[in-house]
């Protein structure tokens, strides 16, 4: 199934983040059981700019919201296997993703996903993966961004 809005979906957040300056974090590597650190050479690989980008759109659309979780969209996963449902969906979880900002977010120091994402062009359910085809703040082409989610798709 693919759900593509008649105007993408877009970021009114500012300012605008580019994707090449998102901080350093731990790498995951991301599989059917979950999320694990990634070592290389037995150190903790480390990810920054676009990789930290896709690793946070992951973690955030992978997480289930909790009150010490605030920041997870995992309940927004679309799950309808009937097109128009699964539309209200997506258009639900681009909305959230566009204006995605972080708690601690200020305006001298704003972090999330809306400051970087621009427009969301797509969603995409197909082989149990979600793929989420973007535009960022920093690149010119746009990025499509695989998520595994098993469950999606499923009434």
């Amino acid at each position: 199934m693919k759900w593509i809005p008649e105007r993408p979906i877009q970021s009114t957040l500012e300012p605008r983040l580019n994707i090449n300056n998102q901080k350093s974090d731990l790498a995951l590597d991301f599989g059917e059981d979950g999320a694990d650190l990634l070592v290389e050479n037995g150190d903790l690989k480390m990810v920054s700019g676009k990789d930290a980008f896709i690793q946070q759109v992951k973690t955030v659309l992978l997480t289930t919201r909790t009150e010490f979780f605030t920041f997870g969209l995992k309940h927004l996963l679309p799950r309808s296997s009937e097109q128009n449902q699964f539309n209200e969906e997506c258009l639900l979880l681009a909305e959230s993703l566009v204006s995605d900002q972080d708690s601690e977010s200020t305006p001298s120091d704003p972090s999330g996903l809306g400051y970087t994402l621009e427009t969301i062009e797509s969603i995409e359910y197909t082989d149990s993966k979600l793929k989420i085809t973007m535009t960022v703040t920093g690149l010119d082409e746009k990025l499509t961004i695989d998520v595994y989610a098993p469950l999606a798709n499923r009434a």
